[in-house]
Protein backbone atom coordinates (compact mmCIF):
# COMPACT_ATOMS: atom_id res chain seq x y z
CA UNK A 1 0.00 0.00 0.00
CA UNK A 2 1.32 3.67 -0.81
CA UNK A 3 -0.67 5.69 1.57
CA UNK A 4 -0.63 8.44 -0.48
CA UNK A 5 -3.44 9.68 1.22
CA UNK A 6 -6.47 8.37 3.85
CA UNK A 7 -10.12 9.12 4.84
CA UNK A 8 -13.02 8.95 2.77
CA UNK A 9 -14.19 9.41 -0.69
CA UNK A 10 -16.67 9.80 -2.81
CA UNK A 11 -17.69 6.55 -5.18
CA UNK A 12 -19.94 7.35 -8.01
CA UNK A 13 -21.83 5.02 -10.69
CA UNK A 14 -23.37 7.29 -13.31
CA UNK A 15 -24.28 4.13 -15.65
CA UNK A 16 -24.26 4.65 -19.40
CA UNK A 17 -24.42 8.89 -21.04
CA UNK A 18 -24.17 10.35 -24.03
CA UNK A 19 -20.47 11.41 -24.86
CA UNK A 20 -21.16 14.76 -23.89
CA UNK A 21 -22.74 14.14 -20.53
CA UNK A 22 -19.78 12.19 -19.59
CA UNK A 23 -17.41 14.76 -20.58
CA UNK A 24 -19.33 18.03 -18.42
CA UNK A 25 -19.84 15.62 -15.59
CA UNK A 26 -15.93 15.11 -15.62
CA UNK A 27 -15.17 18.60 -15.87
CA UNK A 28 -18.42 19.93 -13.04
CA UNK A 29 -16.22 17.30 -10.65
CA UNK A 30 -12.88 18.43 -11.35
CA UNK A 31 -13.99 22.14 -10.70
CA UNK A 32 -16.04 20.66 -7.36
CA UNK A 33 -13.36 18.69 -6.03
CA UNK A 34 -10.96 21.92 -6.57
CA UNK A 35 -13.25 24.09 -4.91
CA UNK A 36 -13.47 22.46 -1.83
CA UNK A 37 -17.17 21.89 -2.40
CA UNK A 38 -17.14 18.09 -3.37
CA UNK A 39 -14.88 15.32 -1.89
CA UNK A 40 -12.45 13.35 -4.38
CA UNK A 41 -14.62 11.09 -6.25
CA UNK A 42 -14.28 7.61 -8.37
CA UNK A 43 -16.64 8.05 -10.70
CA UNK A 44 -17.80 4.75 -13.07
CA UNK A 45 -19.44 5.48 -16.40
CA UNK A 46 -20.56 3.90 -19.70
CA UNK A 47 -21.70 5.41 -22.94
CA UNK A 48 -25.20 5.32 -24.88
CA UNK A 49 -24.82 5.29 -27.57
CA UNK A 50 -21.05 4.67 -28.49
CA UNK A 51 -18.92 7.89 -28.64
CA UNK A 52 -15.85 8.93 -30.28
CA UNK A 53 -13.57 11.18 -27.95
CA UNK A 54 -11.23 13.40 -28.96
CA UNK A 55 -8.00 14.52 -27.40
CA UNK A 56 -8.39 18.17 -26.44
CA UNK A 57 -5.64 19.62 -29.01
CA UNK A 58 -6.24 17.27 -31.62
CA UNK A 59 -7.23 17.48 -35.30
CA UNK A 60 -10.82 16.47 -35.64
CA UNK A 61 -9.65 16.22 -40.18
CA UNK A 62 -7.95 12.63 -39.06
CA UNK A 63 -10.59 11.10 -38.38
CA UNK A 64 -13.88 9.65 -41.01
CA UNK A 65 -16.92 11.71 -39.52
CA UNK A 66 -19.34 10.11 -42.25
CA UNK A 67 -18.76 6.60 -40.61
CA UNK A 68 -18.86 7.96 -37.42
CA UNK A 69 -22.37 8.82 -38.54
CA UNK A 70 -23.01 6.03 -40.40
CA UNK A 71 -21.79 3.80 -37.79
CA UNK A 72 -24.36 5.55 -34.85
CA UNK A 73 -21.64 6.97 -32.93
CA UNK A 74 -20.95 10.91 -31.16
CA UNK A 75 -18.34 12.35 -31.21
CA UNK A 76 -17.19 14.83 -28.55
CA UNK A 77 -13.85 16.51 -27.53
CA UNK A 78 -12.33 15.67 -24.12
CA UNK A 79 -10.89 18.67 -21.80
CA UNK A 80 -7.84 15.79 -21.35
CA UNK A 81 -5.34 15.26 -23.93
CA UNK A 82 -3.62 12.15 -26.04
CA UNK A 83 -5.45 10.61 -29.57
CA UNK A 84 -9.17 9.77 -30.26
CA UNK A 85 -10.66 6.77 -28.16
CA UNK A 86 -13.74 4.85 -29.42
CA UNK A 87 -15.89 4.66 -26.47
CA UNK A 88 -18.13 1.33 -26.76
CA UNK A 89 -17.69 -1.86 -24.95
CA UNK A 90 -15.56 -0.49 -22.12
CA UNK A 91 -15.77 0.35 -18.98
CA UNK A 92 -14.35 3.77 -18.19
CA UNK A 93 -13.29 5.04 -14.98
CA UNK A 94 -12.41 8.72 -13.69
CA UNK A 95 -10.42 10.09 -10.40
CA UNK A 96 -10.77 13.69 -9.54
CA UNK A 97 -8.89 14.32 -6.19
CA UNK A 98 -7.04 18.58 -4.99
CA UNK A 99 -3.78 19.20 -6.22
CA UNK A 100 -2.89 19.94 -2.34
CA UNK A 101 -3.44 16.33 -1.66
CA UNK A 102 0.04 14.29 -1.21
CA UNK A 103 -1.13 12.34 -4.87
CA UNK A 104 -1.86 15.90 -6.20
CA UNK A 105 1.76 16.46 -5.26
CA UNK A 106 3.09 14.10 -7.69
CA UNK A 107 4.60 14.80 -11.00
CA UNK A 108 2.31 14.14 -13.52
CA UNK A 109 4.06 10.28 -14.48
CA UNK A 110 3.91 9.52 -11.22
CA UNK A 111 0.92 10.07 -10.71
CA UNK A 112 -0.08 7.81 -14.24
CA UNK A 113 2.22 5.16 -12.35
CA UNK A 114 0.38 5.29 -9.16
CA UNK A 115 -3.28 4.97 -10.51
CA UNK A 116 -1.97 2.21 -13.10
CA UNK A 117 -1.09 0.24 -9.88
CA UNK A 118 -4.61 0.98 -8.38
CA UNK A 119 -6.20 -0.70 -11.65
CA UNK A 120 -3.80 -3.57 -12.03
CA UNK A 121 -4.51 -4.66 -8.42
CA UNK A 122 -8.03 -4.32 -9.08
CA UNK A 123 -7.57 -6.66 -12.61
CA UNK A 124 -5.74 -9.01 -10.83
CA UNK A 125 -8.55 -9.86 -8.23
CA UNK A 126 -10.03 -10.99 -11.31
CA UNK A 127 -7.69 -12.75 -12.74
CA UNK A 128 -5.97 -10.30 -15.06
CA UNK A 129 -1.88 -10.43 -14.79
CA UNK A 130 -2.16 -6.72 -16.06
CA UNK A 131 1.53 -4.83 -16.36
CA UNK A 132 3.14 -1.20 -17.18
CA UNK A 133 5.81 0.22 -19.96
CA UNK A 134 3.65 -1.60 -23.25
CA UNK A 135 5.79 0.95 -25.46
CA UNK A 136 8.87 -1.27 -24.84
CA UNK A 137 7.48 -4.71 -25.32
CA UNK A 138 5.56 -2.75 -28.86
CA UNK A 139 9.30 -1.75 -30.37
CA UNK A 140 10.64 -5.17 -29.73
CA UNK A 141 7.40 -7.47 -30.76
CA UNK A 142 6.34 -5.49 -33.74
CA UNK A 143 8.42 -3.45 -34.74
CA UNK A 144 7.93 -4.40 -38.51
CA UNK A 145 4.73 -3.09 -38.43
CA UNK A 146 5.25 0.11 -36.39
CA UNK A 147 4.76 2.02 -39.99
CA UNK A 148 1.23 0.82 -40.81
CA UNK A 149 -0.22 1.67 -37.10
CA UNK A 150 -2.47 4.86 -37.41
CA UNK A 151 -1.42 7.32 -34.70
CA UNK A 152 -4.41 9.52 -33.91
CA UNK A 153 -6.34 6.42 -32.50
CA UNK A 154 -5.33 6.00 -28.75
CA UNK A 155 -5.72 2.21 -28.32
CA UNK A 156 -2.83 1.63 -30.91
CA UNK A 157 -0.16 4.10 -30.14
CA UNK A 158 1.29 2.53 -26.59
CA UNK A 159 3.39 4.43 -24.25
CA UNK A 160 5.01 4.24 -20.75
CA UNK A 161 2.06 4.24 -18.82
CA UNK A 162 -0.37 2.13 -20.33
CA UNK A 163 -1.70 -0.76 -19.31
CA UNK A 164 -1.79 -4.25 -20.98
CA UNK A 165 -2.12 -7.69 -21.08
CA UNK A 166 -0.39 -10.54 -23.29
CA UNK A 167 1.76 -7.74 -24.35
CA UNK A 168 -0.69 -5.98 -25.94
CA UNK A 169 -3.02 -2.75 -24.79
CA UNK A 170 -5.85 -3.37 -22.31
CA UNK A 171 -6.57 -0.01 -21.42
CA UNK A 172 -5.66 4.06 -22.24
CA UNK A 173 -5.79 6.66 -19.91
CA UNK A 174 -5.59 10.42 -20.26
CA UNK A 175 -5.13 13.23 -17.69
CA UNK A 176 -5.59 17.30 -16.93
CA UNK A 177 -4.34 19.25 -14.60
CA UNK A 178 -5.93 22.60 -13.55
CA UNK A 179 -4.57 25.38 -10.53
CA UNK A 180 -6.59 23.07 -7.75
CA UNK A 181 -7.36 19.67 -8.89
CA UNK A 182 -6.61 16.96 -11.33
CA UNK A 183 -8.77 14.92 -13.56
CA UNK A 184 -7.87 11.37 -14.70
CA UNK A 185 -9.74 8.91 -15.94
CA UNK A 186 -9.39 5.82 -18.64
CA UNK A 187 -11.32 3.12 -20.21
CA UNK A 188 -11.36 -0.22 -19.77
CA UNK A 189 -11.88 -2.66 -22.50
CA UNK A 190 -14.29 -4.85 -22.42
CA UNK A 191 -14.20 -6.30 -25.51
CA UNK A 192 -13.91 -4.72 -29.00
CA UNK A 193 -14.88 -4.53 -33.24
CA UNK A 194 -11.41 -4.07 -34.78
CA UNK A 195 -13.26 -2.98 -38.15
CA UNK A 196 -15.34 -0.79 -36.13
CA UNK A 197 -12.07 0.87 -35.19
CA UNK A 198 -10.44 1.43 -38.02
CA UNK A 199 -13.46 2.14 -40.30
CA UNK A 200 -13.45 5.65 -38.26
CA UNK A 201 -10.21 6.59 -40.07
CA UNK A 202 -10.03 8.70 -43.47
CA UNK A 203 -8.01 5.33 -45.17
CA UNK A 204 -8.47 1.73 -44.29
CA UNK A 205 -4.97 0.01 -42.39
CA UNK A 206 -4.45 -3.01 -42.15
CA UNK A 207 -6.31 -5.43 -39.18
CA UNK A 208 -3.74 -7.51 -38.25
CA UNK A 209 -1.57 -5.28 -36.74
CA UNK A 210 -4.46 -3.60 -34.53
CA UNK A 211 -5.35 -6.96 -33.56
CA UNK A 212 -1.70 -7.99 -32.02
CA UNK A 213 -1.74 -4.56 -30.21
CA UNK A 214 -5.49 -4.44 -28.76
CA UNK A 215 -7.05 -7.24 -26.47
CA UNK A 216 -9.82 -6.71 -24.35
CA UNK A 217 -11.56 -8.85 -20.69
CA UNK A 218 -13.21 -11.19 -22.90
CA UNK A 219 -10.10 -12.11 -24.94
CA UNK A 220 -8.00 -12.41 -21.28
CA UNK A 221 -10.89 -14.18 -19.31
CA UNK A 222 -12.78 -16.15 -21.94
CA UNK A 223 -15.67 -14.53 -20.81
CA UNK A 224 -17.04 -11.23 -19.44
CA UNK A 225 -17.36 -10.51 -15.70
CA UNK A 226 -20.60 -9.13 -14.23
CA UNK A 227 -20.35 -4.90 -14.67
CA UNK A 228 -21.07 -4.93 -11.14
CA UNK A 229 -18.04 -7.45 -10.06
CA UNK A 230 -15.50 -5.37 -12.36
CA UNK A 231 -16.29 -2.14 -10.77
CA UNK A 232 -16.16 -3.59 -6.92
CA UNK A 233 -13.01 -5.11 -8.27
CA UNK A 234 -11.41 -1.68 -9.13
CA UNK A 235 -12.71 -0.04 -6.84
CA UNK A 236 -10.97 -2.12 -4.03
CA UNK A 237 -7.68 -1.86 -6.02
CA UNK A 238 -8.10 1.88 -5.74
CA UNK A 239 -8.43 1.92 -2.20
CA UNK A 240 -6.02 -1.23 -1.36
CA UNK A 241 -3.46 1.25 -3.14
CA UNK A 242 -3.99 5.03 -2.60
CA UNK A 243 -5.06 3.83 1.53
CA UNK A 244 -8.20 5.57 1.22
CA UNK A 245 -12.13 4.11 1.73
CA UNK A 246 -14.66 5.24 -0.77
CA UNK A 247 -18.69 6.16 0.54
CA UNK A 248 -21.43 5.10 -2.47
CA UNK A 249 -22.86 8.90 -3.64
CA UNK A 250 -24.71 10.32 -6.14
CA UNK A 251 -24.37 13.44 -8.21
CA UNK A 252 -26.25 15.97 -6.41
CA UNK A 253 -28.80 18.68 -7.93
CA UNK A 254 -25.75 21.48 -8.40
CA UNK A 255 -23.59 18.91 -10.22
CA UNK A 256 -26.34 17.52 -11.93
CA UNK A 257 -27.56 20.96 -13.12
CA UNK A 258 -23.90 22.65 -13.83
CA UNK A 259 -23.32 19.45 -15.83
CA UNK A 260 -26.57 19.47 -18.12
CA UNK A 261 -25.81 23.14 -19.05
CA UNK A 262 -21.95 22.44 -19.95
CA UNK A 263 -23.25 19.65 -22.29
CA UNK A 264 -25.73 21.38 -23.73
CA UNK A 265 -23.23 24.83 -24.41
CA UNK A 266 -19.84 23.30 -24.36
CA UNK A 267 -19.38 19.17 -25.20
CA UNK A 268 -22.85 19.35 -27.79
CA UNK A 269 -21.52 22.02 -29.61
CA UNK A 270 -19.72 22.21 -32.68
CA UNK A 271 -17.56 25.15 -32.04
CA UNK A 272 -15.96 22.52 -29.29
CA UNK A 273 -15.97 19.45 -30.96
CA UNK A 274 -14.87 21.20 -34.10
CA UNK A 275 -12.14 23.46 -32.40
CA UNK A 276 -8.84 22.41 -33.95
Amino acid sequence: MSGVGTGSWRFLDTGARPGAENMAIDEVLLHSVGEGISRPTLRFYQWNPPCLSLGYSQRINGINLEACTRLGLDVVRRLTGGRAVLHDRELTYSLVFPIDHPLGKKSVSEVFHEISLCLIRGLKSIGVEASLGLDSIFKVKHNKIRDNIPSNLCFLQPCSNDIGAAGRKLVGSAQRRLQKAILHHGSILLSWDPERLLAILPQWHPKQPVLARVTSLEELLGALPSLHCLVEAIRKGFEEVLGVRFFLDELNQRELMASRVLSSERYSAPWWTGRR
